[in-house]
């Protein structure tokens, strides 16, 4: 049995019956399947207008809502063999997926995605983005470190004196919660150069993951933190990589971290290929490339700067209308798919 305190504990809670739902927690292969929704038989709104685009962007948002990858699964076999390709792999899949799901439904500032992708060495999200694309969010940490992060990858000043002013304000604020303060905290350190309070925050965020609004057996293993880690190998010199310490909790397994290390960094690949040709489509939403999921059109900039805040991103129980407001917005995500796999069959 492995040593590793968190990948112990990973697979007692994923064994544990109550662990639940356990159709996103499956056993094995044959119950993952079994619970898979075929994207023929699923029906979305179609009007008379209604382009071929825009009709694939509404298949492939009601498709992605209803079928989650088996991450969880693959890292209950992967973890305890400690075969890091194979989490790695797991990781990647993980990570394209929450990007695209996110983007269908018109969720195109939030960082988390990005962070479960890094994680996986995947930095094409980034390579792909202006160095202001994550950072129009009306919520203070996503869009503090939206504009660190993508500021901080293309070293563009503007956005990172921007993100470094939003930074500064929101740490000040007493409402902010210990676990956004450690999280922004950390690009802002990493901004400044100061890798001993980088690596301070960076063991806050694992410290406090099991804390948020997460299924318990995600707790074990702060995946965001890997990510974070692994973004700084990418912008920081060697002399300042050095000098920041991975982790010392539990959740942050520094085995896979230095695996990665040892391996030069890799870019993990696709872990999981469904049935063909049942679910087709489901391994064709994974090859979307990551450019024509992100990138948000100039149109739909100008829409937003004319929207209110709360028809953008709710009031506290909605969630604004970003997920079918534009048939520009639906238009261009399914010509991305028409683009490189031709009309729906």
């Amino acid at each position: 049995m492995t040593k590793i305190k968190a990948i112990r504990e990973y697979t007692k809670i994923y064994e544990d019956d109550t662990l639940s739902p356990r159709n996103r927690f499956p056993l094995s292969r044959e119950a993952y399947l079994s619970g898979l929704t075929d994207s023929r038989t699923l029906t979305v709104q179609e009007q008379q207008s209604e382009s071929a685009a825009v009709h694939l962007a509404g298949r492939l948002r009601s498709t992605l809502a209803r079928n989650e990858p088996p991450y969880f699964w693959q890292l209950y076999r992967h973890l305890p063999a400690e075969d890091w390709e194979a989490v790695n792999d797991a990781q990647y899949q993980y990570g394209r997926y929450l990007l695209t799901a996110k983007c269908a439904s018109g969720l195109y500032y939030d960082p988390r995605p990005v962070l479960e992708a890094l994680a996986a060495n995947d930095f094409a999200i980034l390579d792909c983005n202006a160095p202001d694309s994550l950072g129009e969010h009306g919520w203070g940490p996503w869009q503090a470190s939206g504009n660190l992060l993508l500021g901080l990858y293309h070293r563009h000043e503007p956005t990172i004196e921007k993100g470094v002013a939003q930074s500064d304000k929101l740490l000040a604020l007493k409402k902010t919660t210990q676990w956004d303060k450690a999280y922004v905290g950390y690009f802002l350190a990493l901004a400044r150069s100061e890798m001993a309070e980088a690596s301070r925050c960076l063991n806050e965020v694992c410290a406090g993951y099991g804390r948020l609004d997460l299924p318990p057996v995600a707790k074990t293993f702060c995946s965001p933190a890997h990510g974070m880690y692994n973004f700084a190998r990418r912008i920081l010199s060697t002399e300042e990589f050095g000098q920041l310490e991975m982790p010392a909790h539990d959740s942050f397994i520094r085995e896979f971290a230095a695996w990665q290390q040892e391996q030069g960094a890799p870019c993990g690949k696709i872990a999981f290929l469904y049935p063909e040709p049942q679910f087709r489509f489901l391994n064709q939403a994974l090859q979307l490339p990551a450019e024509a999921l992100q990138n948000v059109p100039n149109e739909m900039r100008r829409r937003l700067a004319g929207m209110t805040r709360k028809e953008k991103y709710g009031d506290g129980s909605s969630t604004g209308c970003l997920g079918n407001a534009w048939p520009e917005k639906q238009a261009w995500i399914g010509q991305a798919w028409i683009d490189r796999f031709g009309p729906e069959d």
